[in-house]
């Protein structure tokens, strides 16, 4: 967890706004809607409770299953709003029609809003409620009262925290909320003035609202619509916007596992005169206005939504998100200037996104992967390699384990939340992130590991690399585990997908090394073991066959590799033996310190170079050569033609 977020916890809990439950706070008994559990009373509807003068800073309202056709419009600081079931939770169904249906008046200048979860409060608590239907519709008609110009304003919302004006939303926490449709509908009707309609949807809205954490949220569609309607000269305007996420002026708040609802707006003109029609229309999954250090993690922003964040926006962190196949990631910062902090993401292809920004200055940090698009000064290397979500019927990403994280050196380099800038250090800082076993996979080639290795990190190569993946050994650099749970290196059937390791591993103090496991490595440095346990470093090789002198402290080095990883595997593909106990017993009963005692024969039987009869042995291998010495005796023609 980041220290942001940390933070933002110790503020909930020092407010004493965390509940995980109702356990100690009573129950509500048949009949009851709403209690307050501090004072007893007993309400009809949440607003009351709110309001009520005896709820004060602090106060838990407790809220049972019903329909509540209102709001819940926290207005004081410090409140718990709870749902008491988490299974059964009560419903929000908040529909504001202007004017109000059977209204037999006609109304110029309306406005409409429908707010269903609302906060203007600090430090509160909003838990456990289901808004099923969130309308908000105006209707204007100038038409029959004499007036020219119609005016109607429309504004839906499945959570709203409004810092705006006096209020100060922030500190809040908001969780296990689902969201239905959202919908806002404005209409201005005029026969001789201008008729001007704006209808707005959100499935969150913040505003002004600073450090507050809304998660476990499920959305519906939210939808927009804008007409107007003329029948002579004068301007019709319609403006529809929809948003499933809106951040404006709004800072340092964590928005974590949410479903991102689908946002669609229309608009639509009749004009029977000679008018002038202006046309506004917005929708997008995901947008940031002068919003700066957020956290959006394990969230789901759905096919075919977008996601922008202006210029005004820095410090923003997307990570663990499943972008499938949305429309695309459009940062607005300049070349240069890479705030946005958009690694370990799934994209919808394990290559990772397509990052084109249409300039020849950012050429370099251009990438053709198989998905969504990436446009702007974004860092997104390194990425998911699936799709993380394990459970799409929970709100979010539910991770997959183990989730696969792609390491690829393109993109301009990320730097970690601990200071090391590096694609393999960013990798193995999400890995130690998340809350199961995070798979780093990392391409052939030299890298330098800088970044401590944390809970359930699991490094390997890709395929067939151990000969061709290094961590190297660079001044001031060590490999550190800091954390139980952690693996470098395994065998895959029989490729091992391990590493040369030039540089020094320490698993430090408090530790328990039990459950570290070094594997089908090339070990070529010390093993520092100054944790509790025994660590395991078996199926290794050490560059000869005496480890003991490799390493301190407890490990358990047996058994160990007689050559290097990659002709050990061979020498067991060969030999069809999948069990490396088996492959080690087999291969030492062959006599074989194959690669030094061989060698040496073919050399005083044939009077080769020492070179040519290494070559020969890892060509055909020991008992292919074995055999053929045999057969041949002192005739290094007949030995030959014995191996073809």
């Amino acid at each position: 967890m980041s220290k942001r977020n940390v933070i933002l916890l110790v503020a909930l809990v020092a407010f004493g706004l965390i509940i995980t439950g109702v356990v100690g706070y009573g129950q509500l008994q048949p009949g009851e809607k709403v209690r307050n559990l501090d004072t007893g009373e007993q309400f009809s509807t949440i607003q009351e409770a709110v309001e009520d003068g005896d709820t004060k800073f602090g106060h838990t309202l407790l809220v049972g299953f019903d329909v509540f056709e209102e709001k819940v419009h926290v207005t004081k600081d410090g409140l718990v709003v709870l749902g008491e079931d988490p299974s059964n939770r009560p419903i929000i169904r908040l529909e504001t029609v202007k004017p109000e249906d059977g209204s037999e008046e006609s109304f110029n200048d309306v406005t409409s809003l429908a707010y269903a979860i609302h906060l203007v409060s600090t430090g509160s608590t909003v838990k456990h409620f289901f808004a099923d239907e969130v309308t908000s519709e105006a209707i204007a008609d100038a038409s029959s009262v004499g007036v020219d110009n119609a005016t109607a304003e429309s504004a839906a919302a499945g959570i709203y925290l409004d810092g705006s004006d006096d209020n100060n939303a922030s500190h809040n926490y908001l969780s296990y909320i689902d969201i239905g449709p959202v919908t806002s509908y404005a209409e201005a009707i005029t026969k001789d003035g201008d008729a001007e309609a704006t209808a707005e949807a959100f499935g969150i809205l913040l505003q002004n609202a600073n450090d507050n954490i809304l998660q476990h949220i499920g959305m519906g569609d939210v939808t927009s619509k804008a007409e107007t309607e003329r029948t002579t000269d004068g301007t019709a305007t319609e403006s529809a916007f929809s948003y499933g996420i809106l951040l404006q002026n709004s800072n340092r708040n964590a928005l974590k596992y949410i479903d991102v609802g689908h946002a669609s707006a229309t608009t639509k003109s009749i004009v029977t005169g000679t008018s002038t029609e202006i046309t506004y229309m917005d929708y997008m999954g995901v947008e940031l206005e002068n919003s700066s250090y957020n956290s959006f993690w394990y969230n789901v922003v759905k096919k075919g939504e977008g996601i922008v964040i202006d210029a005004d926006s820095s410090g923003n962190t997307l990570y663990f998100n499943s972008f499938d196949n949305i429309i695309g990631l459009n940062y607005l910062g300049d070349l240069g200037d890479e705030n946005l902090r958009a690694t370990l993401n799934w994209w919808g292809s394990s290559d990772g996104p397509n990052v084109d920004r249409d300039t020849e200055e950012s050429a370099p940090y251009d990438y053709e992967g198989g998905g969504s698009l990436v446009s702007g000064p974004a860092f997104f290397s390194p990425w998911l390699g699936a799709n993380p979500d394990s459970d799409p019927s929970e709100p979010g990403v539910q991770p997959i384990s183990p989730l696969p994280i792609i390491v690829k050196r393109v993109g301009p380099e990320p730097t970690t939340e601990n200071g090391n800038t590096g694609w393999l250090d960013m990798a193995i800082w999400g890995a130690g992130e998340l809350p199961v076993v995070g798979q780093v996979i990392v391409p052939h080639g030299s890298w330098v590991v800088k970044e401590p290795m944390g809970n359930k990190v699991e490094l390997i190569s890709v395929e067939g690399s151990t000969c061709r993946t290094t961590l190297k050994d660079l001044e001031g650099s060590e490999i550190t585990i800091t954390d139980d749970n952690v693996a470098i290196g395994k065998l895959d059937g029989f490729t091992p997908r391990g590493f040369i390791i030039e540089d020094e591993v320490i698993v430090e103090s408090g530790v328990d090394a039990s459950t570290v496991h070094l594997h089908w490595n090339d070990i070529r440095n010390t093993i520092n073991n100054d944790g509790s346990g025994t660590l395991d470093a078996e199926f290794n090789w050490w560059g000869d066959l005496d480890p003991s002198d490799d390493f301190e402290g407890d490990v358990d080095y047996r058994p160990f590799l007689p050559e290097e990883v990659c002709k050990f595997t061979d020498y067991m593909a060969k030999k069809d033996i999948s069990d490396p106990r088996a492959a080690i017993a087999s291969f030492m009963l062959e006599g074989t310190t194959c690669s030094n005692k061989l060698p040496a024969m073919m050399i005083r039987q044939y009077h080769l170079k020492p070179r040519k009869a290494e070559e020969i042995v890892d060509e055909y291998g020991c008992d292919d050569v074995r055999l053929a010495m045999k057969e041949a005796g002192d005739s290094y023609t007949s030995f030959m033609g014995e191996l073809s």
